[in-house]
């Protein structure tokens, strides 16, 4: 019975089809419930249902989309917040007599266009469920909806909107173009390749996008590149302020981004330099990226260069540290060799295999230095 149970005949007796928003504990969670009370606008035999919408005001005060983390809550086409109660065929002249739950939401589960205080829209459209309404981003013709009502609920949202999140992806990302800028320039010598590295990660970060938001960005990017080309020439590159907006705004993916740029910069002119791997290093410190991420991060790119002793800082890029005695640094060439032995048994015959056996030879040249 269910639904079915609270509809009533009668007519206006029952006052018109209305709608709230109630707090209910499940399962120690808080959700919150979506009812409805009175008289369904329908008055003859009909396949109807419910579909809840919700939808949030933005910086400006227009309504934008909310979206569910939930898959079972989401529309068809995007990931808007939408659920659809199919109450089936129903005569004419009903409804609830009492409230009756319609839809449930959980705003630890929804991201609106932004965080802290929002007003969302909860939107409840009675729907001939033979002849659906085209609800996209919480939005539909209200024509094509048998009935269409909304209230207001107000909630303070403590995690970033997905608008707020891009601003911060589209700052960070020209924060790691800097970054790149630094890590070309340690050497005094921007070589062409490594402005060739920066360049195609431009021209792949923005290409998802539409057009006009790719020239937002290449505007956004461009503007960082050059302006860190000056400041580092100048000497006036501040990474530590470089890392402390990104540890502000970005998240572990969108440093471990930043992280894969500078390692593609190092590599880009085959030759990786003891000044390189230490400000690589000490921009990991700075991101507080775990070092063995970091080193996880590094090795991708070695895999695809071709170390030789003419052109890689064996010491520094294997992280040896001068002050420890020779016992330790066997101990750790020796982590490094099963590593790299492990991932050369790993590999199909081709360059990337040659590169790791190389990484071994260097590993036991250096090694000799030290038994």
């Amino acid at each position: 019975m269910g639904f079915f149970s609270a509809l009533f005949g009668g007519g206006s007796s029952l006052g018109d089809l209305q709608i709230r928003v109630v707090e209910k504990q499940l399962d120690e969670v808080t959700g919150y419930e979506v009812q409805c009370k009175g008289l369904m606008p329908v008055y003859t035999q009909k396949t109807v249902g419910f579909i809840t919408s919700i939808i949030c005001k933005d910086e400006k005060g227009e309504w934008s989309p909310v979206l569910s983390m939930l898959d079972f809550n989401q529309e068809d086409s995007s990931s808007a917040y939408q659920s659809i109660l199919d109450l089936g065929e129903i005569p004419g002249s009903v409804g609830y007599e009492n409230w009756v739950g319609i839809a449930m939401f959980f705003p630890d589960m929804l991201q609106p266009s932004y965080g802290g205080n929002q007003t969302l829209g909860i939107v409840v459209r009675l729907v001939d469920m033979n002849d659906m309404p085209s609800v996209f981003l919480g939005f539909a013709p209200r024509s094509e909806s048998i009935w269409t009502e909304s209230v207001n609920f107000e909630y303070n949202f403590d995690e970033k909107g997905y608008r707020e999140e891009q601003v911060d992806k589209d700052e960070s990302r020209a924060l790691s173009i800097k970054l790149g800028v630094a890590v070309a320039l340690v050497d005094d010598d921007f070589d062409d390749t490594e402005g060739a590295v920066l360049k195609k990660w431009i021209k792949k970060i923005i290409a998802p996008y539409s057009d006009d938001k790719q020239e937002e960005l290449k505007e956004l990017y461009n503007k960082a590149l050059k302006e860190s080309y000056k400041l580092e020439k100048s000497g006036n590159l501040d990474l530590e302020d470089i890392c402390k907006k990104m540890n502000k705004i970005a998240d572990k993916a969108q440093k471990h981004e930043a992280l894969e740029l500078v390692n593609e910069v190092m590599a880009a002119d085959s030759k990786i330099l003891e000044s390189e791997t230490k400000l690589i290093n000490y921009i990991c410190e700075l991101l507080n990226i775990d070092p063995v991420e970091a080193e996880k991060i590094r090795d991708k790119q070695l895999i695809k260069l071709k170390p030789t002793t003419g052109n890689i800082d064996v010491e520094s890029l294997l992280g040896l540290d001068p002050t420890w005695s020779n016992s330790k640094i066997l101990g750790h060439l020796g982590k490094e060799f099963t590593k790299w032995n492990g991932r050369m048994n790993s590999l199909q015959d081709g360059e990337e295999k040659d590169n790791a056996q190389q990484m071994l030879d260097l590993i036991g040249e250096t090694r000799k230095k030290y038994v």
